[in-house]
């Protein structure tokens, strides 16, 4: 079935136009998405600043940082919160050129639409990349405390 709002391109066919339509919808749903995920973080970050002063008033293994323990936790969030806002920019901006190139039935549109695209899948492949190299880490500083434990045992 082809959507009833999309105009009819000469050079362009049916699937085509329902599945750049299809894509257009998506990529504007999972963006509005993310930036709801991205404002419930931010919120949570705030509360999480707010509230570490009182992470400095509990004893024991709770407090290990003390005051600063919510500072961090809450700029970590902070951090995840601006990622999840770019994250769901592009996406949206895709969507609306999706949109564009389907309405206008040009080729030059159609190529900008991936640009959106190729950086938000540039950021998915660093934020990969980035956690790979961090669980390489990990493990590397497992075994060598594992190697260090066993030594001294």
């Amino acid at each position: 079935m082809e959507p009833t709002d999309v105009p009819a391109t000469p050079h362009w066919s049916a699937s085509l136009r329902h599945q750049l339509h299809s894509l257009a919808k998506y990529t504007r749903f999972l963006g509005i998405l993310l930036w709801i995920v991205a404002g419930l973080l931010l919120l949570i970050a705030l509360i999480i600043i707010a509230a570490g002063g009182t992470l400095g008033s509990l004893s024991g293994e709770a407090a290990f940082l003390g005051g600063a323990g919510g500072l961090l936790v809450g700029l970590l969030y902070g951090g995840i919160a601006v990622l999840y806002y770019f994250l769901g920019r592009y996406l949206y901006r895709a969507s609306g050129q999706f949109r564009q190139a389907l309405h206008s039935g040009r080729e030059q549109d159609l190529h900008a639409c991936f640009g959106p695209l190729q950086l938000f899948f540039r950021l998915i492949a660093i934020i990969a990349i980035a956690f790979l190299g961090l669980y390489a880490l990990i493990i590397l500083f497992a075994l060598i405390a594992g190697g260090i434990g066993t030594l001294l045992a």
